[in-house]
């Protein structure tokens, strides 16, 4: 961990979980998940996963389960497909299965709900209680057949705005030479269930979200864009 000028505050050594028949052993294959409240960090491995909160940041929750998304106190576990039917846990605590057996990613809020995403990118909120609501279709950001990559990026809870960017590409089968990359960003209120945001890109991109949600960055190679949310 490091402060605003890029000072060292705390080193914490994490040993990768091998990969057998991986040509390259010393390349990172974990993930590291920022808490909503950026108030912690997991760090998410092969058949584990570890929470840190702090400062000084320290291991406060583990699981050996699937994990889906981490939140302020724990995780977001989606796992027990076969033989039986999927098992949502939320910091431990098994919630209801939802009647969208077919959700494939799920996002932590920092409240008492999670969202999740179907295979046809409708978004869902759920709570402990069992109860569901469809939020929105984020289906525009994913135009062809071919998504490699469909991911998000939140403000802090109190803000109530996330960042979906999505990339891939579209083939047109009626044009020999029909291939066409996409980069699509939008951002969602979570109060209002509202796209406030859009923006299209270019493979390679990159893009963030300001903790207040009222901010998104956008590097375009060399050059980096500031877009003003209201």
């Amino acid at each position: 961990m490091v402060d605003r000028d890029f000072q060292s505050l705390q080193t914490i050594s994490w040993q990768q979980q091998g990969f057998s028949g991986v040509p390259h052993p010393e390349s990172r294959l974990f993930r590291v998940l920022l808490t909503p409240s950026r108030h912690g960090f997991a760090i998410v491995d092969r058949n584990r996963a570890t929470l840190f909160t702090g400062p000084p940041y320290k291991e406060t929750a583990s699981t050996n389960d699937s994990v889906t998304a981490v939140g302020d106190h724990g995780f977001v576990t989606w796992s027990g497909f076969d033989p039986g039917p999927p098992v949502l846990q939320v910091d431990g605590v098994q919630w209801p299965t939802p009647s969208h057996p077919v959700l494939w990613s799920f996002f932590a809020t920092g409240d008492d709900q999670v969202l999740g995403l179907d295979h046809k990118f409708n978004l869902y909120r759920i709570d402990q209680r069992g109860g569901e609501a469809l939020l929105v279709s984020l289906s525009s950001l994913v135009p062809g057949m071919w998504n490699s990559g469909f991911r998000f990026d939140q403000a802090l809870p109190d803000a109530g705005r996330a960042l979906f960017f999505s990339h891939g590409a579209r083939i047109a089968f009626t044009d020999a030479s029909g291939i066409w990359f996409y980069f699509r960003t939008a951002v969602l209120d979570l109060r209002t269930n509202k796209l406030v945001f859009r923006h299209n890109g270019h493979i390679g991109d990159d893009v963030s979200l300001s903790l207040d949600g009222h901010l998104v960055a956008v590097r375009e190679e060399d050059r980096l864009n500031l877009y003003s949310v209201p």
